[in-house]
């Protein structure tokens, strides 16, 4: 029997072992970060929105491993004749959040089917000491350029750079843009698809998704980073038979025409 004497620092004892063992892993949701993404949304050019100009906006998890937890949240908001800069607010569910996960926002004015202004990048937001308000400067989207959205429906592409560090040895990575606005294509180790909008020479990829095959660590990491640059994507070029693909920043996607 323990004497009574020891009883009470024994049981402090458990109590310590019982909450250490209790601890969340660092893979936790982060119930410390706020509920909205907010800001305001603006452009440096002096014209006037239409009168249907929408602002749509998405918070997009770069590190999540299937396209169904990739979008964190998305909002819509409404121009209806106010001047810039737009207020917004993108609520998500802070249960969702990982403290070591990348959390990107990116926003479009449109209207109707036409893209008048993008982000040039993808502003980080939420953890990693990032912010919740942040105030988006878009881009417009040139006019003038939009024959080169006809370029890419209907072609075939291969990687052959993946932001600078090449591919892994052995991978084939794969991009076909089909005429009604999808891309599939070989991610590296899966099949995957997703939506693509295309105005002038910007360019804009929905949540990918794809099949579930496991493949090798290194082949999987690739083709996870190939996937976040695709979501991230806002601009490309065509060059010949080579095309790039970036987010404004940093070293783009480059891609080779495939052969018939």
């Amino acid at each position: 029997m323990i004497p009574r004497r020891l009883q009470l620092p024994a049981l402090v004892v458990a109590i310590v072992a019982i909450g250490a063992c209790s601890h969340p892993s660092q893979s936790a949701p982060d119930s410390g970060v706020a509920s909205a993404v907010t800001g305001t949304v603006g452009y440096q050019q002096r014209v006037s929105l239409p009168a249907n100009a929408v602002v749509e906006l998405s918070v997009v998890d770069a590190a999540a491993a299937d396209s169904t937890s990739r979008v964190l949240a998305t909002a819509t908001v409404s121009a209806a004749g106010r001047q810039l800069p737009l207020p917004f607010s993108v609520p998500f569910d802070a249960s969702r959040v990982r403290k070591q996960h990348l959390y990107t926002l990116r926003a479009d004015i449109r209207s109707g089917s036409e893209m008048l202004f993008t982000t040039d990048i993808a502003r980080a937001v939420i953890t990693q000491g990032n912010p919740t308000n942040v105030d988006l400067l878009l881009t417009r989207v040139d006019p003038e350029a939009s024959t080169a959205s006809n370029e890419l429906p209907g072609t075939s592409w291969v990687l052959q750079d993946l932001a600078g560090d090449g591919i892994v040895a052995g991978t084939h990575v794969t991009l076909d843009f089909s005429a009604n606005g999808r891309a599939t294509g070989n991610g590296s180790c899966n099949r995957y698809f997703a939506t693509v909008e295309i105005s002038g020479s910007s360019i804009r990829f929905g949540a990918v998704g794809a099949t579930r095959m496991a493949c090798a660590t290194p082949v999987s990491l690739q083709e996870v980073r190939y996937f976040g640059a695709l979501e991230a994507a806002s601009e490309f070029t065509v060059e010949g038979n080579t095309l790039s693909i970036s987010s404004g920043s940093g070293r783009p996607l480059r891609f080779v025409r495939a052969a018939p």
